[in-house]
């Protein structure tokens, strides 16, 4: 069976697939487990159902827009009522199924936001151009052999006849070409490297809190679909796009402001004569914004400032609030100690892919060793990290009374039992976390982009006084999905020179160095660390998944205060 599949299905496929069915799977345990709205769904779901009974009455209790509810109802008109029902809208199981189908959404933005960064990462122009001018004759000569366009696939076809035909039915056959053979290992190198870049999206998609949310009705599947896909219609200069999935995506959490002018300001601090290398002291980096093309700029930034024109008038419309509903136990707070927790998230399930990037453990301890303590700079450096998270935990920390009066939340054993209690004792596990995700994005990413993540995920985080997991999840994929492998280049390489155009003895130095270059694109065939490192990653997160669902269906318990009535541990 799983052999004939493989046939009908290629390795992406049946990532895909096999991925379709765990989420699925996942979502109908809990509707059957759990049948009726739990935790806050009691809110999502009846104001889901006014929604499609037509009823635009709005919750004064639900401290964010409508876009989930809209989404259900769109679905509820365009899928025919043979399918779903008459009164699908007003299904439990249908509403969650919304967030299901878009987490299967996800690893396909996930993975062709990945390729565009990757693809624009691997290779300085200059290089990548010389490189293709050097194979451009050999592949020219091999063309004049008489290569068709469909060569690989023949000379798959070929292969496979030969080892099932006698060679006596070969005869007749027409020979391999040079051109054949080259073309047949490219297109295999691609589908390794395709099926390759599969596995890792899927793998990152399976963050546990990520689908234990997707088969329930909340908001943070939406709201971290829309601003993926906002990043990927910005990576491709489809700003109009970006924009509108922006527009979008502020129907799901209001807090997604911050990375659509993340995503803007990203954008023009790429552009030729202002991006800055990896590595380039932050002053110089903030001169080059003055070499900002005005006009193009302009033009990028235009499909976006309506967008934050209608946010303005949303917050002076809100008496200047960004909730909506409940303001009272949502009030904006100074909640330092958001940050230090978010490096320690990033930490617990990023650890494989810090590894990966790298280069393996003990490539990771050099390099952070080197940060923390390699020089008397570093050691300054170190010190005041320390410092700042030692502030914030002390002077930044909060203690929601929702926090602390529910016992369903693994927040809120985590406060009592590790967070609040060894505070202190955590600092340099914050600092050590920060730190390996600040070398990690520093080896592909410009100071000024670096600044940009920490200060959207500040901006989004700190103000809100709740600690919840989920709150995390936007801040750690971008930096996920941001997480290249590191380059190997002179550090003193800057933007200007990787937007040069190769010059003669540039082109024949890098063709020269064409191994080098070639090995900056990564073999076809990942290496044994990084499919290790992958491997825990998908693992880990299976794993964690899998036990809190178990946790949430099979472990209930009851509050004497409401006897009968089953509670369940949840993220």
């Amino acid at each position: 069976m799983a052999a004939s599949l493989e046939r009908l299905l290629g390795p992406r496929q049946l990532i895909g697939l096999a991925f379709a069915l765990l989420v699925a799977g996942a979502g109908d345990l809990v509707n059957r487990g759990v049948p009726h709205p739990y935790m806050d769904e009691v809110f999502h779901i009846p104001q889901a159902r006014r929604f499609c009974a037509r009823d635009w009455t709005y919750d004064a209790k639900l401290t964010t827009p409508p876009g989930v509810y809209l989404l259900s109802l769109a679905l509820h008109r365009l899928v025919p009522a043979a399918l779903t029902g008459a009164r699908a809208c007003a299904d439990v199981a249908f509403l969650r199924g919304t967030n299901v189908l878009l987490l299967l959404l996800l690893p396909h933005l996930v993975g062709a936001l990945r390729s565009v960064l990757l693809a624009a990462d691997a290779l300085p122009p200059a290089y990548a151009a010389a490189v293709t001018q050097q194979q451009a004759p050999a592949r020219s000569a091999t063309r004049t052999a008489g290569m068709r366009a469909d060569a690989p696939a023949r000379a798959a076809l070929r292969s496979r006849r030969a080892k099932a035909a006698p060679p006596a039915l070969l005869a007749n056959e027409p020979q391999l070409t040079l051109a054949d053979v080259l073309d047949a290992e490219d297109a295999a190198a691609l589908g390794t490297r395709a099926a390759w870049r599969a596995a890792e999206a899927h793998a990152v998609a399976s963050l546990p809190p990520l689908v234990f949310f997707a088969c329930l009705y909340y908001t943070d599947v939406g709201a971290v679909v829309c601003v993926v896909a906002a990043l990927l219609m910005a990576r491709l200069h489809r700003h109009v796009s970006a924009a509108a999935l922006g527009l979008i995506s502020l129907f799901f959490r209001q807090t997604n402001i911050v990375w659509l002018a993340f995503i803007l300001c990203s954008t023009l601090i790429s552009l030729p004569g202002v991006a800055s290398a990896p590595g380039t002291p932050l002053a110089s980096a903030l001169r080059r914004l003055a070499c900002m093309p005005r006009m193009r700029a302009a033009g990028i930034a235009l499909p976006y400032l309506p967008v934050f024109g209608l946010f303005l008038l949303f917050l002076a419309h809100n008496g200047g609030s960004i909730v909506l509903g409940d303001k009272a136990h949502h009030e904006v707070s100074l909640h330092l100690a958001q940050l230090p927790y978010l490096a320690a998230f990033a930490l617990f399930f990023g650890w494989p892919a810090l590894l990966a990037q790298a280069g393996g453990p003990l490539a990771l301890a050099r390099r952070t060793w080197r940060s923390c303590a390699g020089s008397t700079q570093a050691l300054a450096s170190s010190a005041a990290l320390l410092g700042a998270m030692g502030a914030a935990v002390q002077c930044g920390s909060v203690a929601h009374p929702f926090l602390l009066a529910d016992n369903r939340h693994y927040a809120f054993y985590a406060w009592r039992r590790v967070l609040s209690p060894h505070r202190h004792a955590l600092v340099p596990l914050y600092a050590l976390a920060a730190r390996m995700w600040w070398d990690a994005l520093a080896t592909t990413q410009s100071p000024l982009w670096l600044l940009g993540v920490v200060l959207s995920a500040a901006l989004t985080l700190v103000p809100s006084p709740l600690l919840e997991p989920r709150y995390f999840l936007l801040p750690y994929l971008v930096m996920r999905l941001h997480l290249l492998p590191g380059r190997h280049g002179a550090p003193g390489e800057t933007a200007a020179a990787a937007d040069a155009e190769p010059t003669a003895p540039a082109a024949a130095a890098a063709a020269a160095a064409a191994p080098a270059a070639s090995a900056l694109l990564g073999p076809p065939t990942p290496p044994p660390w990084a499919r290790a490192a992958l491997f825990a990653e998908a693992a880990l997160n299976l794993a964690l998944g899998a036990a809190t669902l178990f946790v949430f269906l099979r472990r209930p318990f009851e509050w004497p205060s409401e006897p009968g009535v089953a509670q369940r541990f949840m993220w």
